[in-house]
């Protein structure tokens, strides 16, 4: 078992007016960086079986990114994919995970970011082992979801707060691998134990790996995969 503690990744690189397009770290992004860590050994694992293909949708600062590749799975050769529909997120994020890396003295493995909607046009169908998102899950009114990426698309996740969740889901037998292992954060009015259940008739077994109060919020993450690896 794992007993120090990852150090939570350094965005001060990132000027101050650069989080008015990009999401800056918060309590949601800490969460899914917690249940990574409590996942460790097993993803550690996992990754030492294979070369691991990973990849985290809507990556922003690229917190998540660098604290999974670099932190939780440091110098193990995995190439890791971080997209966002936003240019500023990209720049933002590939420049936090290369500035990370050195504190890291991760040295091994590839990062590849690039702008586009979920994986769309990287072919890597049914290749990513590890999908880790952090959606928009607030819920809002149809016309606050943005046409345009900019700071509402961060957040605004449409009448249950799951547009976006819901459309990701549609298409995850398409991204990963046959024992692939998705990551999510949602929220209690996304309805995470309704979201389980509807996996779990597509063949996905699933897991609550972190649940904690933000405000009012209550924020969790969830864990699917169609292996019984992590669930062991």
């Amino acid at each position: 078992m794992h007993n120090q503690m990852i150090p939570t990744p350094d965005t001060s690189c990132l000027s101050e007016d650069i989080f008015q397009d990009v999401y800056e770290p918060a309590e949601d992004t800490f969460a899914l960086l917690d249940a990574l860590e409590e996942d460790k050994d097993k993803l550690c694992n996992f990754a030492d079986e294979r070369l691991l293909i990973t990849a985290e949708i809507g990556c922003g600062s690229g917190c998540v990114s660098s604290f999974f590749k670099s932190g939780i799975l440091q110098n193990r050769p995995t190439i890791h994919f971080m997209t966002d529909i936003s240019s500023a997120a990209c720049n933002a994020a590939a420049y936090v995970v290369n500035k990370n890396r050195e504190v890291y003295n991760d040295r091994s493995g590839a990062f590849l970011t690039a702008q586009t909607c979920f994986l769309e046009g990287l072919r890597i169908k049914k290749s990513i082992d590890v999908l880790l998102f952090n959606p928009p899950y607030v819920p809002t009114e149809f016309e606050e979801i943005p046409k345009e990426a900019n700071i509402a698309s961060t957040w605004a996740g449409g009448a249950d707060g799951m547009n976006v969740t819901s459309q990701l889901l549609e298409i995850l037998d398409d991204i990963l691998s046959a024992d692939g292992i998705f990551y999510m954060v949602a929220v209690a009015r996304n309805n995470p134990a309704k979201i389980q259940n509807y996996m779990s008739q597509f063949g996905y077994n699933s897991k609550e790996v972190l649940r904690r109060k933000a405000g009012r919020e209550t924020l969790c993450v969830l864990c699917f995969s169609r292996s019984n690896a992590l669930f062991s």
